[in-house]
């Protein structure tokens, strides 16, 4: 499923980049984590961010940022944001598959930097069928990107999110399985 993630900025999250910035650091991006939202006996909903979080509402899992980079600037302004790659892997076999309805952007202290979530629909589930790739770009237009960073455990991964998206858009989508199976076993060897 392609869906725009447009997340809510956290009061925790900025004043971590504000202070890293005048420290003279970076405020690193590190983890994306998944959740199940707002649960309510056997049901979990979205719901709206007000950027007083500080945690997810319900995590499932918090996995390392496989690839990703910067995303170029306009002329004479901050870069935008980040293209980031994560795999999050299967549930354990038998679990009952979850609904996605909250994703959180952590920096590598833990703070939860940014979450999108939706009262609307979630974003997809997590089975024990199979992994979930989280490729997109994560536009941060209020924070100040250039004092930013990301930490990723495969930098030699390359970008294939436009490949991918343009094969998918073109009705390819054999073509488009067969290109992320080939990604995959790059990311096993």
């Amino acid at each position: 499923m392609s869906e725009d993630l447009v997340p809510t900025i956290t009061r925790a999250g900025l004043a971590a980049c504000r202070n890293a910035q005048g420290s003279g650091l970076l405020a690193t991006i590190a983890a994306v984590a998944i959740g199940r939202g707002v649960v309510s006996g056997s049901n979990a909903v979205g719901y709206s961010p007000t950027g007083a979080e500080t945690a997810l509402k319900s995590e499932i899992t918090r996995v390392p940022l496989l690839s990703g980079s910067q995303i170029g600037s306009l002329a004479g302004s901050d870069p935008l944001g980040f293209r980031v790659l994560a795999e999050v892997p299967a549930a354990a076999t038998g679990t009952p598959p979850a609904p996605i309805n909250e994703v959180g952007w952590f920096l590598s202290d833990g703070t939860l930097l940014c979450l999108w979530s939706s009262a609307t629909y979630p974003l997809g589930f997590l089975t024990d069928k199979a992994s979930l790739e989280l490729a997109h770009d994560l536009f941060l237009s209020q924070l100040p990107v250039a004092s930013m960073a990301i930490t990723v455990t495969r930098p030699d991964l390359p970008d294939t999110l436009p490949v991918l998206a343009r094969l998918c858009a073109a009705g390819q989508r054999a073509l488009a399985d067969k290109a992320r199976a080939f990604v995959r076993a790059f990311t096993n060897a």
